[in-house]
């Protein structure tokens, strides 16, 4: 239906592809479920998607960070945007965003909240 709306880009947002952490952050999606709508995006058409993660999430060491970039990377979306959230006692969340390429690399940096 929104295809025919002339949507073109549509964001698919798994935060992680690690489904402990996704529970532990009361996600209520699964990693198969970003596997299968994805999947069903691309057939329905949809050659623009976004995908977004978050590092830095509770209990989530580098290790599962980078087990997300390589199923990310395997689904090979259009973009992808990285978020980290740090907390910092004198200001609360500190918010970094980075655009990925979908090689991986980085291709640009948002520091709204200041590093």
């Amino acid at each position: 239906m929104i295809r025919k709306h002339g949507v073109g880009r549509i964001s698919i947002n798994p935060q992680t592809m690690q489904q402990k952490t996704l529970d532990v952050i009361g996600r209520r999606h699964t990693v198969e479920d970003v596997v299968r709508i994805f999947h069903l995006a691309r057939e329905l058409g949809f050659d623009n998607i976004n995908m977004d993660l978050i590092a830095g999430l509770p209990g989530e060491h580098p290790e599962e960070m980078e087990d997300t970039l390589r199923q990310i990377k395997e689904l090979a979306p259009d973009s992808c945007n990285e978020t980290w959230f740090e907390t910092d006692t004198r200001t609360g969340c500190k918010h970094r965003k980075t655009k990925l390429q979908t090689d991986g690399k980085r291709a640009g940096r948002d520091d709204r909240y200041g590093t």
